[in-house]
Formats: structure tokens, sequence, C-alpha cells
């Protein structure tokens, strides 16, 4: 029998304008896709489309439909496992190619175990030119957190 682990977090989409202050959606659907793409399926430690619900893209305050959407959506995600600490470092292996195909400012991860405690990770977007007419997906990152491998097989 394992131990229960559980990852959560999200993914800071960018707010970004036209000049006239109109908000654009084309990174918001690229990224819609690039979730829908991860497998239904996969092989441990998995990562998987159904771990992912994205916020919409934008938020009203208006007659009482309030979304939680403030200058960028997010991407919320999160998954129950058994002693995943045991192959943490290739699970981060694969957040982070999710990472690269995605438009995004920062991401959070936290791992909570019943074995190891509870550790957060950070990572904060450097190369980021969303205003570009062909803005790339994120490239670069600052990293900071807990460890990455707990001593995996």
């Amino acid at each position: 029998m394992g131990h229960r682990n559980t990852i959560s977090g999200h993914i800071q989409e960018p707010w970004y304008v036209t000049a006239s202050g109109r908000p654009l959606s084309r990174l918001w659907h690229y990224n819609r896709r690039v979730i829908r793409s991860l497998p239904a399926q996969d092989e441990w430690p998995f990562l998987t489309r159904r771990m992912f619900c994205a916020s919409p893209m934008f938020g009203s305050g208006r007659k009482g439909l309030l979304t939680a959407t403030y200058r960028g959506p997010v991407i919320y995600f999160g998954g129950s496992f058994s002693s995943i600490y045991s192959d943490w470092a290739q699970w981060l292996d694969k957040f982070e190619a999710l990472l690269r195909r995605l438009y995004w400012e920062h991401a959070v991860v936290v791992l909570v175990t019943e074995w190891m405690g509870q550790h957060v990770y950070r990572w904060d977007a450097e190369d980021q030119d969303f205003s570009a007419d062909k803005p790339h997906p994120i490239r670069t990152w600052k990293f900071e957190g807990g460890p990455r491998d707990f001593g995996g097989r």
C-alpha cells in the first residue's frame, strides 16, 4: 500500500491588450488547444488533460455573474497519486514540457505527501513578449521550490 500524494496548482495566463485596450484571445485559444491535446491516458507518472480546468477568458461582475478572471485567465490543475515522490523528478519534467508549449506568466505546484510533507514550487516566466505579432511560448523561467528529486527509482 502506497502513501497518498496530492498535486494541485495553477498556471497564470498572460493578460495583454491591443492598442485600443481590447483583450486579445489568440493566446487563450492556443493554450486551450494545448491542454486538450494532452493525453487522456498517460504512462506513470500521469499528466493528463482531465487534471486541468481552465477559467474563461473574461471576468464579469455584471448582474451577479462573477468569474475568477481578472487580468488574465488561470489554468487550474490537480490530482491524487500513490507515492509519486519516488518519481517526482519525472513528473516535474512532464510539467515543464507542458509549460514550454504554453503562454503564461507564472505557475505554482503544491505537492502534499503523507510521508514527505508539503512542498511548493514556482516558475516565473522570463522571456515573455506577448505583444509581438507572432509571440512564442515561454522558453526560459526562474524556478524556486522544494526538492526536484526525492531519491526516485
